[in-house]
């Protein structure tokens, strides 16, 4: 574990200058007659209350936001060379049951291996109902248009719902039943930004995407600190706030996670890592010849198997001095 903080350490300040370098890149657009400032953290910490500063104010508004993101979103892939769509899109989205309500819930609840063709279920995180206004605006803050917008494609197409569709249709029912968690957050994770690359989204939606992409390393270096090296509640909150610029709410949250879902909270990093590396070693194997749609649908076919699976099969076995 040892080798994985190292290289989540330094991974964070790589994503922290890579979302200022941004930041600064797009500031007179989504801050226009504002001053930069010129230390990396204020820059960020500015850039990203501009993108929560877009929210809904109603549970209503949220949840036809999210449903308009899925039309959106079938549409936009259905125009585009990205990815083989199945037919027909059997998906449901609707807020979390009462007794789901919190932030560590939700989530995309697809149809198993013995009922393919059933609805999948997208269960929006809500706050609870006895939450005061100010919970409920920061809910509202952390889940707001942006994030949404940018999370479509990691929960849903090409996501979640589309690689969990293909895996409840494969020949082997244990792939659907027992996946891989490192490949699964990885191709959601992956598919967030390759969406953004392709047209989804504009600057803020971006923005949104690399504020998660630093908690997604910070969810690593806290799993092993706090497993490994006896980091405290406290410890892990000012580490998140100062160093992850994250939110109070999303901070308090990855605490239960650290204590309740270990390891779970490394795979996105990891995971990403991995089928982003994947990605670029075929793009460059294949030269002029490379395909988007080849490599997507390809990266679906075995089920949610490790990475290294889909390697072999892209690319042949790794070579040995």
């Amino acid at each position: 574990m040892g080798a994985v903080l190292t290289e989540a350490e330094a991974a964070l300040a790589e994503r922290r200058a890579e979302a200022a370098a941004y930041g600064r890149e797009v500031w007179s657009s989504v801050l226009p007659g504002e001053t930069q400032p010129g230390d990396e953290r204020a820059l960020l910490r500015r850039l990203f209350e501009r993108v929560a500063a877009d929210r809904d104010n109603s549970l209503d508004r949220y949840v036809a936001g999210w449903q308009a993101n899925v039309r959106e979103l079938d549409a936009f892939l259905r125009a585009s060379d990205v990815v083989t769509l199945p037919d027909p899109l059997t998906l449901k989205v609707d807020r979390s049951p009462a007794f789901f309500a919190g932030q560590s819930v939700g989530g995309v609840y697809p149809a198993g291996p013995y009922s393919p063709e059933s609805p999948t279920l997208l269960f929006l995180p809500v706050p609870p109902e006895t939450a005061t206004s100010s919970e409920r605006d920061a809910f509202f803050r952390d889940f707001n248009r942006h994030f949404n917008r940018m999370i479509a494609p990691h929960e849903l197409l090409p996501g979640h719902y589309l690689q969990l569709k293909y895996a409840a249709r494969h020949a082997h029912r244990l792939r659907a039943l027992f996946p891989d968690p490192v490949y699964v957050e990885g191709w959601g994770t992956f598919c967030e930004r390759l969406m953004l690359d392709r047209g989804w989204g504009g600057p803020l939606d971006r923005l949104a995407h690399l504020k998660k992409q630093i908690e997604n390393v910070a969810r690593t270096i806290v799993d092993v600190r706090v497993h490994t090296r006896d980091m405290t509640r406290d410890a892990l909150l000012r580490f998140l706030k100062d160093e992850a610029l994250q939110d109070e709410q999303f901070a308090t949250n990855m605490w239960v996670r650290a204590i309740t879902s270990s390891p779970q909270l490394t795979t996105y990093h990891l995971g990403y890592r991995q089928v982003m590396g994947l990605y670029e070693e075929v793009r460059r194997a294949r030269g002029p010849a490379f395909r988007l749609r080849e490599f997507m649908d390809g990266m679906l076919t075995l089920g949610p198997v490790p990475v290294r699976h889909y390697r072999e099969r892209m690319l042949g076995p790794v070579k040995t001095p």
